[in-house]
């Protein structure tokens, strides 16, 4: 009678283990992007220099860059190597969007105020909006 208890919390602690280091993959992999965004050097117009933007792929003039390719997400510091940031994505996605903070501005991407990156490891999901107008490390 006390096996099926044992067993139940048992499976219980690792589900609840599972889920936690997932959140601390997930917090750690969106402060680093975050800092990554906000070090891009300031483009013309004001917000960061991106010069590829994609739902899965960004890129910057100093040649940082993220991407997802297969379940890892890579990142591309200037003048390095591409490493993996986090492994395990179920989804990433890159929102390039105005001053207001809604309008699509994917298709001009020199135009980007604010980016929204939904991120997802395993079944835990975070989204954060990083501001662009602070580009260039302000």
């Amino acid at each position: 009678a006390v096996t099926p208890v044992l067993v139940g919390a048992s499976q219980n602690h690792t589900i609840a283990s599972q889920s936690r280091t997932s959140m601390d993959q997930l917090d750690f992999a969106l402060m680093r992007i975050t800092r990554l965004i906000k070090d891009a050097p300031a483009g013309e117009s004001g917000g960061a220099s991106i010069v590829r933007a994609l739902p899965s792929q960004v890129a910057f003039e100093d040649g940082a860059e993220l991407q997802q390719i297969g379940s890892t997400l890579w990142i591309t510091l200037p003048g390095a190597a591409a490493a993996p940031l986090c492994v395990d994505v179920q989804h990433v996605e890159f929102h390039y969007l105005g001053a207001d903070g809604e309008t699509d501005v994917s298709a001009d991407p020199a135009e980007s105020r604010r980016m929204r990156i939904e991120l997802q490891i395993g079944k835990s999901s975070l989204t954060t909006t990083v501001c662009l107008d602070q580009a260039g490390g302000s």
